[in-house]
């Protein structure tokens, strides 16, 4: 990650260092909040965590997921990871999914508007409820 973070220009600071590692030990997205807790000993206000936050974004190192909590959750972009998310939303368990085959609906998108050459980026996340908020309800 440092050798991403000054390619892309910028200095390789303690501080999104520590952030990187907090998101980085995560097995979902968290929340800035979330964030600023995991980097308690670290010093960092939530005010430098979303300027890093939206410096990291910028060079890819971090994803921005809206997972309908009215606040945006932050994750690790791990090499050529591509995954989304499902949600229950009863519990808010969240666990990750790959293989979203979205190229049909892209060409199909493109096909369909005109004004539009090329997609670069996606985003899905699914919304439902999990086996066992599902359970009780039988």
């Amino acid at each position: 990650m440092k050798e991403l973070i000054r390619s892309a220009g910028y200095k390789a600071t303690p501080g999104r260092l520590a952030l990187l590692e907090v998101l980085q030990k995560s097995a979902r997205p968290l929340s800035v909040p979330r964030i600023v807790r995991g980097l308690r000993g670290n010093k960092v206000d939530q005010a430098t965590v979303y300027r890093a936050l939206a410096t990291l974004e910028k060079i890819g190192a971090v994803r921005r997921v809206d997972l309908r909590h009215g606040h945006a959750d932050y994750e690790l972009v791990q090499g050529g990871d591509h995954h989304h998310h499902i949600n229950c939303l009863n519990c808010g368990t969240v666990q990750d999914f790959t293989g979203c085959d979205l190229g049909l609906v892209i060409k199909k998108a493109l096909r369909k508007n005109p004004d539009f050459a090329e997609v670069r980026e996606h985003s899905l996340e699914l919304f439902g409820l999990c086996r066992k908020c599902t359970a009780g309800r039988k």
